[in-house]
């Protein structure tokens, strides 16, 4: 076969090569191998053809063959490093990669084959160099700035917290390049999803989510399920609990046999409050999956939020019996406290620690037990925890933190969190911060905005419109902290709480107008706020009380009443007015909700305030208004109030009357209320000029 000969049978064994009639193209090579057994070419397609069967062995001798007998054959190095890998050689198959990299450096797949190798290798730093590597000579591929990102965000979860934002700003940065590239890549799109939810950003993870799915049709009903499950996850980190259960039920319809699927359902149903249906869903997982140890405590949870406490306790001693989790242990202990026992429960919690670190909710359960019984040492701290808590209104901010530095001449933006009354109830450290730092920002609810800027003059006040509004504004800083942070440096012990006369300021002219309406329907009677009623998701029910429970406080002669609860209440006052001849006053001017402003100047035209744990007690103990707070046994009674105290640290003015026990039988309401009718009956008939 001369030379003319060579290079035509070669060119027709390529042509039947690549129709895939390999057996003839194979027959063709060998028959060209016979006359010229160097043939770079006939070696390196001979070799592809024996991959494909499947004898590595083989296409390895080929491959090599080819490689060693030309100057220069990238392909034949990049073939043979595939066929070292096969043979599980991952030393040699990257030496020739690389020197396939060497001979073209525009080489993309034997870069991106180098990389991938490293990376399965355990060699994580030296694959994300070699993919940063092929961004910049490649910079047009898509994939190398694919394979950077995705291999950023699997190596982001073993790093610390402050090397880990800078992995995951990278991994959005390149995936974002490469999605630039290929606008349509679902799994570009998924992997960008993936990153924006390792930085928190779960809006953005949800849009290329979704991106995905209508890029993506012909993904199989089992795949679409788990991304649109993803996106409920998502959804319910953001706290939209219905839109996350209505994304799971579409999930479920798509892949009903899902265990974890369902599970995800009906653990956005418990945080939605829909707990009936949460709880079938629970149970029909641990069904179809007996070992679920999860499915278990969850289902314990629904019950501990169903008051139904011996149930729960018995479902996580059921998982226990699966498998001995510190998490079962941790919401036995959780249980525990809902039940008063907030010794044992800090107890129990320990035994979960014993068994290693608990999940952000398990400590966020223990802090607010530590926190109870006035462990503030390491009470705050785990309080941090809240921060990865779905139904904790908290999220961390970026800037540096507040760890206790030096304030002099620095700005620090302090953000409020949480409810009304928790802002309240933090802005008390807000002056020990003022005498500590050149300057304070508070960002707060727009609605307290008014009342916290008269109450702290020579700060910056920015009401909250959106997140990071002090960042929108222009405003800078040099650190910033949550409100709840502060107590880590402000209030180590009981010490710490200074005695006050009052820290937030309400509008005078208005409280004159109050006094001068209330003073003239009262027609000489005490004037009393009451409120019996929190709208709190979680603990609202707990805390909350009847207003008709109330009777023996209402009865009392001598008082005018004003009402302070918010919300539509026209049902409760009517009822009373009916069983009791009692007429509590509704002011129509007052809206709390809308106006907090308004608010406070009403509370500051009262005598007196009688109160279940909800927003008026914080208002009127901000003000050191003499305040009768009344508290269950048990869940409901937020962790401020301390244990067994009948006083408050946080406002001198605040007494706390508590149900003794948990008695199913009766309201937990009608112990304290009889006991705060006798002292407000005895303080109403003292005459006003020898009141303590």
């Amino acid at each position: 076969m001369k030379g003319s000969e060579v290079a035509a049978a070669l060119e027709k064994a390529l042509t039947l090569h690549q129709q895939g009639r390999l057996r003839e193209a194979g027959r063709l090579y060998d028959k060209i191998l016979t006359r010229d057994a160097t043939n770079s070419d006939a070696l390196n397609l001979r070799g592809l053809i024996a991959m494909h069967e499947g004898d590595h062995a083989q296409a390895l001798r080929l491959f090599e063959r080819a490689a060693s007998g030309a100057e220069k054959f990238p392909e034949a190095h990049f073939n043979k490093a595939m066929a070292l890998t096969a043979v599980g050689n991952s030393a040699e198959s990257l030496q020739s990669y690389n020197e396939a990299i060497r001979q073209n450096p525009a080489y993309a797949e034997a870069r991106l084959n180098a990389g991938s190798l490293l990376l399965q290798s355990g060699k994580t730093a030296e694959a994300l160099e070699a993919f940063r590597a092929m961004t910049a000579i490649c910079p047009q591929d898509p994939r190398g700035y694919y394979n950077l990102g995705y291999s950023l965000t699997q190596s982001a979860s073993l790093t610390d917290e402050t090397s880990r934002t800078a992995i995951v700003d990278e991994a959005v940065s390149a995936l974002m390049k490469a999605q630039t590239l290929a606008p349509r890549n679902a799994d570009i799109l998924l992997a960008l999803a993936d990153a924006f939810s390792l930085r928190g950003a779960y809006a953005p993870a949800i849009e290329n989510l979704r991106a995905a799915l209508a890029t993506q049709t012909t993904w199989p009903a089992e795949r679409r399920a788990e991304i649109i499950s993803t996106i409920g996850e998502h959804l319910r980190k953001l706290g939209q609990f219905a839109q996350a259960a209505e994304a799971h039920r579409e999930a479920v319809a798509l892949s009903p046999r899902n265990h974890l699927i369902r599970f995800n359902l009906a653990t956005a149903l418990q945080d939605a409050r829909q707990l009936d249906e949460a709880e079938l869903h629970f149970k029909q997982v641990i069904a179809e999956k007996p070992d679920f140890v999860k499915a278990y405590i969850n289902l314990g949870n629904v019950y501990r939020d169903k008051s139904r406490h011996e149930d729960a306790i018995s479902v996580f001693e059921k998982s226990l019996s699966i498998e001995p989790t510190r998490q079962a242990y941790a919401n036995i202990a959780a249980t525990a406290t809902d039940l008063g026992w907030f010794a044992a429960g800090l107890i129990i919690h320990n035994k979960a620690i014993s068994l290693g670190r608990m999940d952000s909710a398990a400590r966020y359960n223990r802090a607010l037990a530590l926190l109870n019984l006035g462990r503030f040492d390491n009470g705050w701290a785990e309080h941090e925890a809240r921060f990865d808590v779905a139904y904790v209104d908290a999220v961390r901010r970026p800037s540096p933190e507040w760890r206790g530095e030096d304030l002099a001449g620095k700005r620090i933006l302090v953000w409020m969190e949480q409810g009304a009354g928790d802002q309240i109830l933090h802005a008390s450290m807000i002056h020990n911060l003022m005498a500590q730092a050149g300057h304070v920002l508070i960002e707060c609810l727009g609605r307290l905005a008014p009342v916290f800027a008269r109450s702290f003059p020579g700060t910056t006040v920015i009401p909250r419109v959106r997140p990071l509004e002090a960042a929108a504004n222009g405003q800078s800083y040099d650190f910033q902290i949550a409100a709840g942070s502060l107590g880590k440096y402000l209030r180590p012990d009981f010490a710490s709480f200074p005695a006050h006369t009052g820290f937030l300021k309400a509008d005078r002219e208005r409280v004159e107008k109050f006094r001068t309406l209330y003073a003239q329907l009262a027609a000489g009677r005490r004037i009393v706020g009451i409120a019996w009623r929190s709208l709190n998701p979680r603990a609202g029910a707990n805390k909350s009380t009847s207003l008709n429970n109330l009777a023996p406080i209402l009865k009392i002669p001598g008082l005018f009443f004003v009402n302070l609860q918010y919300g539509d209440c026209a049902a409760d006052l009517s009822d009373a007015r009916a069983r009791f001849g009692v007429d509590v006053f509704q002011d129509p001017e007052v809206d709390q909700l809308k106006d907090m402003d308004i608010f406070f100047a009403q509370v500051a035209a009262l005598d007196l305030v009688v109160t279940a744990s909800n927003t008026s007690v914080h208002v009127a103990g901000s003000q050191n208004i003499p305040t009768h707070l009344m508290l269950p046994h048990g869940k409901g009674t937020m962790w401020y109030w301390f244990l067994r105290r009948a006083d408050s640290p946080w406002y001198p003015s605040v007494k706390i009357t508590r149900a003794r026990e948990i008695d199913p039988e009766r309201p937990w309401e009608i112990g304290p209320a009889a006991s705060v009718a006798a002292e407000i009956a005895t303080w109403a008939e003292t005459p006003e000029d020898q009141r303590s």
